[in-house]
């Protein structure tokens, strides 16, 4: 087993600790939703397991995402920038203080294919572990990393595009 099989028996069972990480180390995120926390769980569940049937033995450049994801997902997505919009977005950003930087950031939707960037094998840094619905506005979510702290903005766009309001470390 590797550990994106891992990972996806860990969504699909929902395996809970007292499993061994294989060294990696644990993070715990909790999601805000509005009363709707199961739907945004079992959403984000959704992507992540098509994502990984469709990889399985397979290129993953070689997908056709548009057609293998769910369609809501792929319609929460933004279009890709051109390199003009591209180049002005940036020149806004560079203006901004660092706290103004991560606000645009956290506004601007992913497009799927910077999303998908960060979901291939080489690019990874994290993996869902386990998550537990604690009430209907919140569940948390347990995921492991090679190292702390990593990139995990795709999970995030995830979850927001699955309907979460807030991601935050626990």
């Amino acid at each position: 087993m590797n550990i994106l099989d891992d990972e996806y028996l860990h969504i699909k069972n929902n395996t809970l600790d007292g499993i061994d990480t294989c060294g990696l180390l644990k993070i715990k995120l909790r999601v805000r939703c509005n009363g709707d926390a199961a739907q945004v769980l079992d959403r984000a569940k959704e992507v992540m397991l098509t994502l990984l049937s469709c990889t399985k033995g397979k290129c993953f450049q070689y997908i056709k995402w548009t057609n293998a994801l769910p369609s809501w997902f792929v319609q929460c997505c933004g279009r890709e920038l051109s390199s003009d919009e591209l180049e002005e977005y940036l020149s806004k950003w560079r203006l901004l203080s660092p706290e103004e930087q991560e606000k645009m950031e956290n506004e601007q939707d992913w497009s799927l294919d910077d999303w998908l960037y960060w979901l291939e094998p080489e690019q990874r840094t994290w993996y869902w572990w386990s998550s537990n619905r604690l009430n209907d506005d919140l569940f948390e979510l347990v995921i492991v990393v090679r190292d702390w702290p990593t990139a995990i903005g795709s999970l995030e766009w995830l979850l927001k595009a699955s309907g979460a309001n807030d991601v935050a470390l626990v």
